[in-house]
């Protein structure tokens, strides 16, 4: 038991290293693709939907790995697997839920985190970069209470990969959507 939870923190951790490295070396290609002047423009995107994610999350894939790890010790697989069915149906609720309410709530959102001194973007441009951000909320909840899963059954590898997949799909869908 101890050696698999070291051999998993280890694996986790390199994950999210590497993930995070991957991070901050696409900011160089970003910048040179958008602007420096235009970053801005994701910043007003950032909060909204990092706020829409934590609601639709709502700390519910630790919850899970937790459960599931405990239903496991015990030998009741079946709950477990019960209780990732259950979650994940509240995870593709509480996800497009959070969608819509961003989605369609954009413009007022984008009225209330611009600067009133800012003359670089206009509201419509904000409400555009909230309303593309928005559609990641449809997927995000349900990645991550399915790593929630695979955390509880003592499965680090998937979840490491699954970070960095996401991370090259992001900056991949970033610089792409943005030389478009």
């Amino acid at each position: 038991m101890s050696s698999n939870l070291v051999k998993g923190t280890a694996i986790l951790t390199i994950g999210l290293f590497l993930s995070k490295a991957l991070g901050l070396l696409y900011v160089i290609p970003f910048y040179a693709i958008v602007g420096e002047e235009n970053v801005g423009l994701y910043q007003y995107a950032y909060i909204p939907y990092n706020l829409a994610l934590a609601v639709a999350i709502s700390g519910a894939p630790l919850a899970i790995s937790k459960f599931v790890s405990k239903y496991n010790a015990v030998g009741d697989y079946a709950t477990g697997r019960k209780l990732m069915k259950s979650g994940m149906l509240v995870m593709v609720v509480t996800g497009v839920l959070s969608f819509l309410v961003l989605f369609f709530m954009a413009e007022p959102i984008a009225h209330l985190v611009i600067d009133a001194d800012d003359k670089n973007f206009t509201i419509a441009e904000i409400t555009s970069v909230i309303r593309w951000v928005s559609y990641a909320l449809l997927v995000v909840p349900l990645m991550s209470i399915v790593r929630g899963y695979l955390q509880g059954n003592q499965k680090f590898e998937p979840t490491s990969v699954s970070q960095l997949i996401e991370q090259i799909v992001r900056i991949i869908v970033v610089l792409l959507g943005r030389s478009s």
